[in-house]
């Protein structure tokens, strides 16, 4: 198993990217509100990166996370998001990735 990491920098990319992954059944995937250090330090004004903390504001970046199975369905989710116009080769518009699950409390 792998935890895919899909990092979108647009918010219109959410959208396009929730319905690729419709589109290929994936299941088990969380959707997250973020930002970059670089976007909160920005927002803030400050150097002090936790007097931008205080109040709450609504993110342009998202960052979806969920267990896969294999290579195979990472290249059918790759695939699925190219058709869907989510732009993967851009640097700065989103960040697909990977990292291995050594241990799980339960099968997915």
């Amino acid at each position: 198993m792998e935890l895919l990491i899909l990092i979108l920098n647009r918010p219109e990319s959410l959208q396009r990217a929730v319905s690729a992954l419709q589109t290929v059944e994936v299941n088990n995937i969380t959707v997250l509100d973020s930002e970059s250090l670089g976007q909160f330090i920005g927002e803030s004004g400050e150097d002090d990166v936790m007097s931008g903390a205080v109040g709450l504001r609504r993110s342009a970046s998202h960052t979806i996370v969920g267990a896969i199975r294999d290579r195979d369905e990472f290249e059918e989710i790759r695939s699925s998001l190219l058709r869907n116009e989510v732009d993967l080769d851009s640097p700065g518009e989103a960040l697909l990735l990977t990292l291995p699950i050594r241990h799980i409390s339960h099968e997915w």
